[in-house]
């Protein structure tokens, strides 16, 4: 939270599907809405999965083919298309993020100059993505799906012993189901943030993340945020594409 306002995170991932004009567009669109980052997903499918890795459900019935590495390989961005995408993201006044899943990917943002890294869910319990981060990102936004409480703190404790402040570490407390049930949010996990680590990270920011249904633009569901706007929020994340229903 920027003095009392929350910021938002305007979450494009892969909806450019591979289209630097598309990732463009996607820029324009968070930038009149207002807000205050665009993030994007930064990997080298070789170095991400196999080649006979399936996809997940949800991908199958929204995007063609049944392989991950087909339809990531699709979706990667070059260091060009970074630096292009950056330029354009610092001319209309909005700030660029993106994810780095993979080795190369961290060290091209780093690159790049990006100050804060997003881990993803499904890195934090991988000790040596955990340690490369720390090294390569004055901030850390830490993502938290498919996580237990303890899972949580060892991520936390990697960040910290290799050099990452408490004050610059984020959490997003995530619900990793695409689309999320409302009953499953459980949007009270981030009082149990602060209950588990009152000892250890006292500094630790909270934040909350909707997932909102994939390909689409489901507003309606932050009335669920609502009592939480004044209480634990620092950052909104929210999904979005430029067209409701788009097949890779």
């Amino acid at each position: 939270m920027k003095g009392n306002k929350v910021l938002i995170i305007a979450e494009a991932g892969v909806n450019h599907n591979g289209s630097l004009t598309m990732a463009r567009q996607l820029i324009d669109k968070a930038a009149e809405a207002g807000a205050d980052f665009i993030k994007f997903q930064t990997f080298v499918a070789a170095d991400l999965v196999t080649k006979s890795a399936s996809k997940a459900g949800y991908q199958i019935k929204n995007t063609k083919g049944t392989r991950q590495f087909e339809m990531l390989k699709k979706l990667e961005l070059n260091e060009q298309d970074h630096v292009i995408l950056k330029k354009h993201a610092s001319l209309r006044k909005i700030q660029f993020l993106s994810t780095a899943f993979d080795e190369k990917s961290i060290q091209l943002l780093k690159k790049l100059k990006i100050k804060t890294g997003k881990i993803p869910s499904g890195e934090i319990t991988s000790l040596p993505y955990l340690v490369r981060m720390a090294h390569s990102f004055n901030k850390i936004i830490l993502s938290t799906g498919m996580s237990d409480i303890a899972e949580i703190d060892d991520a936390l404790k990697i960040l910290y012993k290799n050099g990452v402040r408490k004050k610059n570490i984020t959490v997003m407390h995530c619900t990793s189901e695409y689309p999320a049930p409302f009953e499953n949010v459980n949007l009270l996990a981030v009082f149990k943030f602060k209950e588990v680590n009152v000892a250890s990270i006292i500094f630790i920011l909270m934040v909350i993340l909707i997932t909102i249904v994939p390909y689409s633009s489901n507003n309606y569901k932050f009335i669920i945020l609502i009592p939480f706007l004044t209480i634990t929020m620092l950052f909104l994340k929210n999904n979005y594409v430029l067209f409701n229903i788009r097949k890779q």
